[in-house]
């Protein structure tokens, strides 16, 4: 009877092992997986032993998730280590960025041929060509000053179109300046995106001194960014931060989905906080590259959050010994009109906003033409332009 007393006992603690495994994988993966499936399981001491292993996100979107029960306890009870794994097809949550991130244009000799001093990387979506060409046919036009003072680059992730990417595999072949990598190009990416760049900048443009990250819906005064990195002060700063910060308790969590749009946050993807740590703007920010490697280093140590702004800005810089923030809310705007008309205003002394969010192109080659016009004689002699061809009259 005592030996069919312990087979029983074994049954029985099988049975809870199995219970447990199922209830606590389903609860953990609610919590990781885009679905629908809704739980109210409540953990009891016997579940709360089965603890997560491992939980590796592929670039590919997919989620590789490893349960394993507390290894003494299994061994003690069964003598082996049991484990549960399971993949999901839709990730809304992953701890921590992919430590790789392939690429699709690498433009790695980008910087080789022009030793840029200035690195300006800029945001955009693939299907934003007539953006780009926009922008190409204004300030980002890299012959723009005599001795190729900046280098833009347009950052990309993969399109979800085929023709989309002929596009853009035409566009680069004729102005080479995308990196491009292979990721799904969409909102909840924009870190991926984020870090991509910053790896880019680190491999393949050490030479830089500084870098600007923009968006390709703003105006970017780049004669005015170019006297702000000219500047003693700037050039002697071991590693600083150059943008419109956001102060601690300043920025609410948006957690509503009546008000929130596609800014919400779910409370596991953020937790235990209601407002967002200080961060940047994500209209554009200068930095010098001294500071990007440190970045880099906090991303395998910092949890995944897919507000890029956030992320970069907020979140990596912590930990940064002697990084110097410098608040520059006074020189971006989200108001083109207003902007526009202190452009016109001939009284130099008031300092024009220079990064600007505008909503056509025709708002960027007037703030373009504007901003040339109030250069001196002597700050245009290091220009290297053809009024012509940027359709700029001087009268």
């Amino acid at each position: 009877m005592a030996r069919v007393g312990e087979i029983w006992k074994k049954l029985i603690l099988a049975c809870l092992i199995i219970i447990a495994i199922h209830s606590t994988a389903n609860f953990l993966l609610t919590k990781v997986s885009n679905t629908t499936t809704t739980t109210t399981t409540t953990l009891n001491e016997r579940e709360k032993s089965v603890l997560l292993k491992s939980f590796n996100r592929k670039v590919d979107g997919t989620i590789d998730v490893t349960f394993n029960l507390d290894v003494e306890n299994v061994k003690k009870e069964t003598g082996k280590q049991i484990t549960i794994k399971q993949t999901t097809e839709k990730v809304q949550y992953t701890p921590h960025p992919p430590p790789t991130i392939p690429q699709v244009y690498r433009g790695n000799d980008i910087c080789e041929k022009n030793k840029p001093t200035l690195i300006i990387y800029v945001h955009s979506a693939p299907n934003n060509i007539i953006r780009r060409s926009r922008l190409r046919q204004t300030w980002a036009d890299n012959n723009l000053f005599k001795d190729k003072y900046f280098q833009v680059v347009f950052v990309l992730g993969r399109p979800s179109s085929a023709s989309v990417q002929e596009n853009i595999d035409t566009e680069n072949k004729e102005y080479g300046d995308i990196i491009q990598g292979d990721f799904k190009d969409q909102y909840r990416n924009l870190t991926l995106k984020a870090i991509f760049a910053l790896k880019w900048l680190r491999d393949s443009c050490p030479s830089a001194k500084f870098a600007l990250k923009s968006d390709d819906d703003v105006f970017m005064n780049v004669f005015e960014i170019r006297k702000l990195t000219e500047e003693k002060k700037y050039q002697e700063d071991e590693k600083f931060l150059f943008c419109a910060f956001y102060h601690a308790k300043q920025m609410p969590i948006l957690r509503n989905p009546k008000t929130c749009m596609k800014w919400c946050v779910e409370d596991y993807e953020f937790p235990g906080e209601v407002t967002f740590p200080p961060y940047c703007a994500g209209l554009g920010f200068l930095l010098k590259t001294s500071a990007v490697p440190f970045l880099l280093d906090n991303v395998a140590k910092t949890p995944f959050f897919w507000i890029d702004d956030v992320y970069t800005t907020g979140l990596l810089v912590k930990n940064i010994p002697n990084l110097n923030i410098i608040d520059m809310s006074k020189k971006i705007t989200m108001n083109s009109i207003e902007a526009i008309k202190l452009y016109k205003n001939n009284d130099k002394s008031l300092r024009a906003p220079i990064f600007i969010l505008v909503s056509s192109g025709k708002q960027i080659k007037t703030l373009f033409k504007l901003s040339y016009l109030r250069l001196s004689d002597e700050e245009k002699k290091i220009v290297n332009f053809d009024v012509q061809k940027y359709n700029i009259t001087t009268n």
